[in-house]
């Protein structure tokens, strides 16, 4: 099954013309029994935004997070969490490649920092 649907919190903004409205976060994509499920879409009320696959209501396979800052993590999740072969990219622009494990970034193993054209092996 495939749908959008909007969350609503509690909290209460005041828009510029006075009027009173609810700050929502908003899904677009699949379901299976009431339960995020494949592929979809996620906008957090914050400004984030989380776009790739999803196994009962977790981040599970390939997908992209998006911080509001404009900070980005492409890879592979686990569970909710950063797990595979990662690029995450600072709000900078400054770019690093590597393996998660479980959440954290893997400093046993051989990283690259990639900044314009240049590259720096750490281990």
């Amino acid at each position: 099954m495939r749908g959008t649907t909007s969350v609503a919190s509690s909290a209460k903004i005041l828009g510029d013309e006075g009027n009173v409205g609810t700050i929502t976060e908003e899904y677009d994509g699949e379901w299976c029994e009431d339960n995020i499920h494949g592929y979809g879409v996620y906008k957090y009320k914050n400004g984030d935004v989380y776009d790739g696959y999803w196994d009962n209501n977790l981040y599970n396979g390939q997908g992209t997070y998006t911080f509001a800052n404009g900070a980005k993590y492409v890879g592979e999740w686990a569970n909710n969490r950063m797990h595979g072969i990662v690029t995450y990219t600072e709000e900078s622009g400054v770019e690093w490649s590597g393996i998660f494990i479980n959440g954290s970034f893997d400093s046993g193993i051989q990283k690259s920092l990639n900044t314009d054209r240049i590259e720096i092996q750490k281990v």
